[in-house]
């Protein structure tokens, strides 16, 4: 089983006794909860006493530390009529979003540039100028998605543009110049590619205008 969450945030995690395999609920005893780094093995909560189910169901809220995704593994032990059992499940966890941005550092394509924060947080703004006379519901599931896909692509239009200007460096890869030919094209404030993701959405009310 996978659970998947946002670092920082609460993650409800559970888990079903039964019995034995297709048998009926039971309620066991003694029951931990232990979380490790996937990969690593380094603890990251040491064996925590669980408050004791219902009707066979474990139940412990956990909130991933950082704001860096990774992926972890939840060990629960118990004793079921005395007999010990383990269950386990991965957990998922996502980079949270920085302050401002519409877009967490795990949706860029790798390799990730070490500015990949202050560059989500200028796309966003890039993006909110560009739809200050348009009526939207900023909390609505499929706007904050399609603002998303628009901060990414407005991340990606920097750094072609970057690219076609005199290269860029990510860590210890060098990114040269590339033709003038490969410099993508602007509209207002936004990249071509953010601006119609943002125009099929229905979002900017009027068509593009490029310079």
């Amino acid at each position: 089983m996978t659970v998947t969450g946002i670092a920082g945030s609460p993650i409800d995690l559970t888990t079903s006794w039964y019995a034995y395999p297709g048998g009926p609920a039971v309620d066991p005893a003694h029951t931990t909860i232990r979380i490790t780094r996937a990969g690593t093995g380094a603890e990251v909560l040491p064996p925590t006493i669980v408050q004791e189910p219902s009707a066979g169901i474990t139940f412990y809220r956990w909130i991933p530390p950082g704001r860096v995704g990774a992926t972890y593994l939840a060990t629960w032990t118990a004793l079921i009529d005395g007999v010990p059992a383990v269950a386990t499940e991965t957990v998922e966890v996502r980079s949270a979003q920085p302050a401002g941005a519409h877009a967490s550092v795990d949706d860029l394509p790798a390799p990730v540039p070490a500015d990949a924060v202050d560059r989500l947080v200028r796309a966003s703004r890039d993006v909110d100028a560009a739809l200050l006379s348009a009526f939207y519901d900023p909390t609505a599931p499929d706007t904050l998605e399609v603002l998303r896909q628009a901060t990414v692509a407005q991340v990606l239009g920097e750094l072609a543009d970057a690219r076609s200007r005199g290269g860029f460096t990510i860590g210890k890869i060098s990114v040269q110049a590339g033709p003038d030919r490969d410099r993508p094209a602007r509209v207002g404030p936004l990249w071509q590619q953010a601006w119609t993701i943002l125009q099929l959405a229905g979002l900017t009310g009027h068509g593009p205008q490029t310079r």
